[in-house]
């Protein structure tokens, strides 16, 4: 009995010292670059070798996860220490890399044109900042001229302290404080019309991020703004930019208001009078003379001839009509001599 209680005890006690030192393994930390980069010396460079290499700087702000004591990139941050890392400082893509326990060692394998070696090494500080550095030389030789690269990287990484939680008051927000910031909830910058309305939204919040009551005040540079928002424009001209400026204490939420003129299809169709059936022709003598209008607008240098094929209908209307009326008076005075021979 004794043997069984005590195998019990060992076991749990196993188990908890197991979940503990679970427990006590660092999670992966984030780290940010306070700066870093890779100043490129050619101490030979032959007439034959391609383009010198430039130095690099990186930006500031870069993101690097700490995994398996290696800082892992996140996004678009350059590879500074894991694995793949020595391909990516020389481009070689048949290099030979070595994990070691500060770092990695790079070599180009033997038999190829291009030799190359390089380290890759990281150390912490005691304020908890970690700088890593490379130290890479590569050397080959094209159509006689011989290329040699040396390189030299420097990355300072400092820990990315989490942020801390918002922090709100027992009572929640049924007791919103003074206002200290603005948040827009209709986009910042809108379109509109040259006579055209819409409505500008603002929320004003607390240090802990709960709506107010605060009261705002509103300016526009052109046509009125009511206090709820309502922007209402008079003929402003295409292109231009209305500014409205919302304001509480000595916050202010600007909005851009884009004019723009907005193409219709009643724009572009011509206008008709609308049928009427009553109008219609009975006779040559109750004929009603429809006088029509026409208007061409042609986009082209060459106007004048654009309006040519129009002119020459006019003229050629304008004849046949004087043709008519010449046709019809000497009808009438045939008509009329016929009637006189027939009386003598």
């Amino acid at each position: 009995m004794k043997s069984t209680y005590s195998i019990f005890t060992m076991g749990f006690i196993l188990v908890v010292l197991s979940t503990q030192g679970a427990l006590s393994q660092p999670q992966p930390q984030s780290f940010k670059l306070m700066q870093g980069g890779v100043q490129v010396t050619t101490p030979s460079w032959g007439p034959h070798c391609p383009e010198r290499p430039p130095n690099r700087r990186d930006r500031a702000g870069l993101v690097y996860r700490l995994q398996d004591n290696h800082f892992v990139a996140s996004g678009r941050s350059p590879k500074i220490d894991e694995s793949g890392v020595c391909r990516a400082a020389t481009g070689l893509p048949a290099i030979k890399e070595t994990r070691t326990e500060t770092g990695y060692r790079c070599r180009s394998p033997k038999g190829i044109g291009t030799r190359a070696t390089g380290t890759v090494s990281r150390e912490t500080n005691e304020d908890g900042r970690v700088v890593i550095r490379h130290r890479f030389e590569y050397d080959w030789r094209l159509h006689g001229s011989h290329c040699q690269v040396r390189s030299k990287g420097k990355w300072t990484l400092t820990p990315d302290a989490p942020k801390a939680p918002m922090q709100v008051e027992s009572e929640g927000c049924s007791r919103p404080g003074a206002a200290v910031k603005l948040r827009p909830i209709t986009a910042a910058t809108t379109r509109s019309t040259p006579t055209g309305t819409s409505r500008l939204k603002v929320q004003p919040l607390d240090k802990n991020g709960c709506p107010t009551k605060a009261k705002l005040r509103w300016k526009t540079s052109h046509g009125k703004i009511d206090r709820s928002g309502r922007l209402t424009l008079k003929k402003v001209k295409t292109g231009k930019t209305v500014l409205v400026t919302a304001s509480t204490g000595r916050l202010r939420q600007v909005f851009r208001v884009l004019i723009e003129e907005r193409d219709t299809l009643a724009d572009l169709a011509p206008l008709h009078q609308a049928y009427n059936p009553e109008l219609q022709m009975q006779s040559e003598d109750q004929a009603q003379t429809v006088r029509v209008t026409i208007k061409a607008t042609v986009d082209s240098e060459d106007s004048a001839t654009s309006t040519l094929p129009l002119t020459l209908a006019s003229l050629l209307a304008l004849i046949s009509g004087v043709i008519c009326i010449i046709i019809g008076l000497r009808l009438k005075r045939r008509t009329t001599q016929e009637q006189t021979d027939d009386l003598v």
